[in-house]
């Protein structure tokens, strides 16, 4: 007797990911309901701000509730089967890279450690290309520097190295 191919999310394990989606769940209601307490304008064509939070979680509880399903409908994997420790050790370090790239760029400035970090993300997850690599990773960070910083108005840090060395 044969066995049907799996599909590719099957090795994850399913309580995890519906677990994973109840705390995203969880989180997207706390930034409605922290939402609500936004100023508001008497402006009629302003949206305010509380309208793109509102929107983002909307997605992520959509989002969240898709991938519950999906879950749901998945088989169970076989009682046997070991569990596939490197997936966890590679969240691990994404999360601890995620967090050292935060510290990190109150020092070092956005674009430095957002190209060190996503360059180290996409090697992690197995684009390990010498020369895209790194590309991708500058492309990105400047495509999101110039969204923040020109369309939005948004200031990202520079760090406090780069402050020193230019004054």
């Amino acid at each position: 007797m044969t066995q049907a191919p799996s599909s590719a999310g099957s090795a994850v394990p399913r309580m995890a990911d519906l677990v994973v989606g109840c705390i995203l769940i969880m989180v997207a209601v706390l930034a409605i309901v922290t939402a609500q307490g936004f100023p508001s304008t008497n402006l009629v064509t302003d949206v305010g701000p509380a309208r793109f939070p509102v929107i983002y979680a909307c997605a992520l509880i959509l989002l969240s509730l898709i991938m519950m399903t999906g879950a749901l409908r998945r088989p169970a994997p076989p009682a046997g089967k070991p569990v596939d420790r490197l997936g966890y050790v590679c969240v691990v370090i994404g999360v601890i890279a995620t967090a050292l790239c935060i510290l990190v760029m109150e020092w070092i400035g956005y674009g430095l450690s957002s190209v060190i970090y996503l360059t180290g993300l996409m090697w992690m997850m197995g684009w390990r290309h010498r020369l895209f690599t790194p590309l991708v990773a500058i492309f990105i960070t400047g495509l999101l520097y110039a969204l923040f910083s020109f369309s939005l108005n948004v200031p990202l840090p520079v760090g406090g190295l780069f402050e020193q060395l230019l004054s």
